[in-house]
């Protein structure tokens, strides 16, 4: 049913059109890599013309009834479900000019349309557009990518990854739902990707939302999940899943979930772990940065109102535990943990938990989302939501629900607030404590109207950074006290400008201390808070250095052996992505002085650095 040609364009464009209504039919080119997608399936061709004619019919019927409002291109909302992430999803709905794309010449990209005007938007064909952002983000939303329908101005590669959503696509000589370079987000190719909703059920949006994921994440380098029989045999190029469950990287379109997937590929013995692959250091934007704490100590506050009881999170991997606290008087707690409304991944399990560890309610049911309810003693308790631990079982949920209200006041608004931009895109936000809060929240803005949640910290803790943010942007932060009583009014607002990263300063104080023979313990003072590794260099005589290898953040000793009688220098830097540091200075040590084995015998030492506390070999 699927096939994949190496070969020309013309020799594709034979074979699309021989399947023109299979579920996907892609090809790929050996230099660039191009896959290509061609619209579902249909269950008959009646069925098709039934389903055009009742598209017909309805504008027809809204049309006469005077309900049609149409709206200008740039009434699209201005939609972002990540905006501090360090890389974009641009869902380009209003249209593209003609331009060349790799070895294509593409016409102009008409604007979405589901009423055959290109030129305007519908109220339906907004909230259809934002529904079909929402699908995306829901699938992107374990990684530190922002999936928006703003257009961010430019086309850096790591930064942006397009999809253009419109039109049919006949420029490129086939019958199918989409193209995308491989890897183009980060290669020499045009990251760049399209989806035409006309061969997608007339821009259905479950399709189309499908299709947009599905050609991203060719951009971010994943190929397709294939299935193989025992003898290697390819029986499905774009594997269907069991109609539960489909690899988004394979057939996803008619699935009750999408996921990402880890399985065969290229061939039976390949496989492709896609969440690996995409948060890899070819992509470089890596996880979204786990959004609440992971033990019953450390649990962040639900959202507390009265009885109501409110809260939501991301599980990012499914090994992700996220932990909720709050305070309830006797008598019956009830909570429901949802997943995302529209093309949801993640199935959840919930618990219930004292603060002294003992559980005392569970749910893991068949549905994604659970529900809980238990009678409990006044007291204080965690709420934790896990993934159900198979691979893919990841994404957003929402917490709501209704405690037993204890007689607390809630605490005063905080004060002080400062915000202090850093190097490296870091801002530091600061506050006066609260004498009766347990909990602060601090808000984050990028045009002082729209609020999102950048961190919920302890009680005792007046300050935290937030971190990945871009330079040159303004970034508005409040802070909110909360306890069982409920939350305070929003401080006052305060600003700061992300500054761009700066090199680490250089280590300090280097001691070279001889543990045995031919041991020895490397320590240094790290003088710098945003370095992401240290660089080790030897020398025979205190001239000519030679790295011997990278330690981890935040290391401040190292221990070596060393295969080398007399005297070795040393000399360590800081590194991160934006340059490294000056070296600290140099520190010496004999080895082999006190050995009575015999000497070994080779003209350059040979190191190995031990496995402790986390060490690593170079």
């Amino acid at each position: 049913m699927f096939a994949r040609l190496i070969g020309s364009r013309r020799a594709a464009a034979r074979l699309c059109q021989r399947q023109r209504y299979t579920t996907i039919a892609e090809f790929a080119t050996l230099e660039p890599r191009l896959l290509m997608a061609a619209q579902p399936a249909w269950a008959s061709a009646e069925h098709r013309v039934v389903y055009e004619a009742a598209i017909t019919v309805a504008q027809g019927a809204a049309a006469a009834a005077g309900t049609v409002v149409k709206n200008t291109l740039s009434a699209i909302p201005s939609l972002n479900s990540h905006p501090t992430a360090t890389a974009r999803i641009y869902l380009d709905f209003v249209g593209d000019a003609a331009r060349t794309w790799g070895d294509y010449r593409v016409t102009a990209t008409p604007a979405y349309d589901r009423d055959g005007d290109s030129t305007t938007f519908t109220n339906s064909e907004l909230t259809t557009i934002r529904e079909i952002w929402q699908r995306v983000a829901e699938k992107y939303s374990p990684f530190n990518i922002n999936v928006t329908t703003v257009n961010p101005g430019t086309l850096d590669d790591r930064r942006v990854m397009r999809v253009v959503i419109g039109g049919d696509g006949a420029w490129s000589g086939q019958s199918c739902g989409g193209l995308s370079y491989v890897g183009s987000f980060y290669n020499s190719d045009p990251n760049t990707s399209y989806v035409f909703p006309e061969n997608l059920a007339g821009g259905q949006p479950n399709y189309v939302a499908e299709a947009a994921a599905h050609e991203a994440g060719h951009g971010f380098g994943l190929d397709h999940q294939s299935q193989y029989d025992s003898r290697g045999h390819m029986l499905e190029e774009y594997y269907l899943g069991d109609g539960d469950v489909a690899p988004l990287m394979g057939n996803s379109y008619d699935a009750t979930r999408g996921l990402w997937w880890n399985g065969t590929t290229t061939s039976p013995t390949t496989r492709q772990d896609d969440m690996a692959v995409l948060a890899g250091t070819s992509n470089g934007f890596g996880y979204r940065m786990d959004d609440h704490a992971n033990t019953i100590g450390s649990a962040d506050a639900l959202r507390v109102v009265a009885d109501a009881a409110s809260g939501s999170g991301v599980i990012e991997k499914t090994s992700d535990a996220d932990c909720f606290s709050f305070t309830t008087g006797a008598g019956t707690v009830n909570f429901s943990i949802d997943t995302a409304t529209l093309g949801p991944m993640l199935d959840l399990k919930a618990e219930l938990i004292k603060s002294d560890g003992t559980v005392v309610a569970t749910a893991d049911t068949y549905s994604l989302g659970e529900e809980l309810s238990a009678d409990v003693e006044a007291g204080s308790y965690r709420l934790v939501v896990k993934s159900n631990g198979l691979y893919g079982d990841v994404g957003q949920y929402v917490i709501t629900g209704t405690i037993v209200p204890v007689d607390i006041a809630a605490p005063q608004t905080p004060t002080g607030v400062l915000a202090t931009a850093k190097p490296s895109e870091r801002i530091w936000v600061a506050w006066d404590a609260r004498s009766a809060a347990q909990q602060y929240i601090v808000e984050r803005s990028v045009d002082g109207v729209q609020w999102d949640t950048a961190a919920i910290v302890a009680a005792g803790t007046t300050g935290c950074w937030d971190k990945g943010l871009t330079a040159g942007n303004t970034y508005y932060y409040r802070v909110r006290a909360t306890n069982a009583g409920g939350t305070s009014a929003s401080s006052d607002v305060v600003s700061a400008v992300a500054v761009a990263g700066t090199a680490p300063s250089a280590p300090r104080g280097l001691r070279v201390s001889v543990l045995a023979p031919y041991r020895l313990k490397l320590s240094w003072v790290d003088k710098s808070d945003n370095e992401t590794g240290f660089r080790i260099q030897w020398s025979a005589d205190g001239t000519k250095w030679y790295t011997l290898g990278r330690m981890a953040a935040n290391r401040t000793s190292v221990n070596l052996t060393v295969t080398r009688r007399g005297r070795t220098y040393f000399r360590v830097s800081a590194f991160n992505p934006y340059g490294e540091s000056s070296f600290s200075e140099a520190g010496s040590a004999l080895t082999g002085a006190a050995s009575k084995r015999g000497q070994v015998k080779k003209a350059e030492p040979v190191f190995s650095i031990a496995q402790v506390k986390g060490v690593y070999d170079a």
